[in-house]
């Protein structure tokens, strides 16, 4: 939504007129930037994760095995004690779903990247 609250001040600012006269076509513009696939990578992931949370004690994997692919988020405790959080669930590289009652990081993540490509 706020996405296209900004199209449509642009258009306001470019062609006049009040900005609530632009946001119906501006909500398919922002639809259409929101569904389209974007590419990243593990540690783009990883990153944002880390910076959420401010802490870098969380780490993504990639893992691909019985025709499953998923990315795993495991936190460190400052012990280097490994706890899984929770995993992100891939459909021919592309992010589509997410752990049910995955820990805040994980969710964060899925809606962050959700329906982009990773590249492993």
């Amino acid at each position: 939504m706020s996405r296209a609250w900004e199209i449509a001040r642009e258009g306001q600012k470019k062609f006049g007129g009040k900005v609530k006269e632009y946001f119906v076509e501006s909500l398919r513009i922002a639809w259409k930037e929101a569904k389209a696939v974007k590419e990243t990578t593990v540690e783009d992931v990883e990153t944002y994760i880390n910076s959420v949370m401010k802490s870098d004690s969380y780490s993504v994997n990639y893992w691909a095995k019985y025709g499953k692919e998923r990315l795993y988020v495991n936190y460190y405790t400052g012990s280097g004690y490994r706890k899984k959080q929770g995993f992100l669930e891939l459909q021919n590289g592309v992010i589509v779903a997410q752990e049910r009652g995955a820990y805040t990081p994980v969710t964060k993540a899925f809606w962050r990247f959700k329906n982009a490509k990773i590249n492993a």
